[in-house]
């Protein structure tokens, strides 16, 4: 009983994203983090049909687009860990599930978890992805601002107000791109089969006060740009809420819905929970935290709370799927 019950007591019912820049400094502890996500993860029969669909198609040495939309609570970041573990487990270097911003947090998530990777397997093609990181990479406002101050002839602490005033990102989609196309390239000689970057929160790229319909462009040139890849086994998974994001980028730019929906490998997480999810989830918890003895399941979780949380599992105006179930079991826990 004690597995099941140290398993419910380090997860939370909602999984919180973590930034590029924790990827990049501390990439062991956000492995770690997820990690315990991922052992507790049950995936139902959509999800598991996009996870073979994913994997085959970086196996098969082609880019490949996708997202997952869900209402809240829906396990949208739960789902992107997931195909984070599976990949990983397919010798595919996957970059953890991280906050999407910027254009520039890409790269900077990308870059950082590939040095680590790189610094545990094949250090000596570390010095390959400095290099390219430097050539495509983010520049920070300070070197930016040194360049402008140069080329200019104004001081620095002006030039780095301006840079500041601007919010400029230095990204493009090009430099991305080919960011990501010569990072395949040092990843394969490294014996990996691919990349896969999971972007979570994409609706914080598009919040802006003024600049969303730019930004759906940058979204929509970066998904055309993929597709021209070719032979690159790459994947960009995104993670967004149904409303309002989904939804915007259909009515704005609907074929970046199109194109990204067009290789399958996309799912609306809300439709997908049916109500045998929570005795399935139980059963899952049971079997791999509990393989002693199933019988003493029956003491944390009965028969009648199983079938009264699928009940609310199909019922949007009054649960929140697998959130509710984790919710219910947590608390079960503390009153054991």
């Amino acid at each position: 009983m004690d597995k099941i019950l140290e398993q419910l007591e380090s997860i939370q019912a909602i999984v919180d994203t973590v930034n590029p820049s924790q990827i990049e400094s501390e990439p062991e502890k956000v492995a770690h983090y997820y990690e315990v996500y991922a052992r507790g993860y049950k995936p139902i029969d959509p999800v598991k049909l996009l996870r073979e669909r994913l994997i085959d198609r970086i196996n098969q040495g082609k880019p490949v687009n996708g997202y997952l939309s869900a209402d809240y609570g829906y396990g949208k970041t739960a789902t992107l860990i997931y195909f984070w573990s599976e990949c990983r487990q397919n010798q595919i270097v996957a970059v953890p599930p991280f906050k999407f911003k910027e254009l520039g947090d890409l790269m900077v998530a990308t870059y950082g978890w590939i040095k680590a990777t790189l610094q545990q397997s094949y250090p000596a093609l570390v010095p390959e992805i400095d290099a390219i990181y430097a050539q495509y990479g983010l520049k920070s406002q300070q070197e930016q601002a040194k360049e402008i101050a140069q080329k200019y002839k104004v001081s620095e602490a002006k030039a780095l107000k301006i840079v500041q005033d601007l919010k400029t990102d230095t990204i493009n989609p090009d430099n991305l791109l080919n960011f990501w196309q010569e990072s395949v390239a040092i990843l394969r000689q490294a014996g990996f089969k691919g990349l896969a970057i999971f972007a979570d929160e994409c609706q914080e790229f598009l919040r802006t006060e003024a600049g969303a319909n730019v930004r759906i462009q940058i979204l929509s040139d970066l998904v055309k740009g993929m597709r021209a890849l070719g032979s690159t086994p790459i994947a960009l998974i995104l993670g967004m809420p149904t409303t309002p994001t989904e939804s915007a980028i259909a009515e704005q730019a609907g074929d970046i819905i199109h194109r990204m929906q067009e290789q399958k490998v996309s799912l609306r997480l809300t439709d997908a929970y049916k109500s045998e999810f929570p005795s399935q989830l139980w059963d899952f918890f049971c079997e791999k935290f509990l393989p002693e003895d199933k019988s003493q399941a029956n003491q944390l979780v009965d028969l009648k709370t199983l079938e009264s949380l699928g009940q609310f599992c199909e019922r949007k105006d009054i649960g929140n799927g697998p959130r509710t179930a984790i919710e219910v079991f947590k608390r079960k826990k503390c009153r054991r």
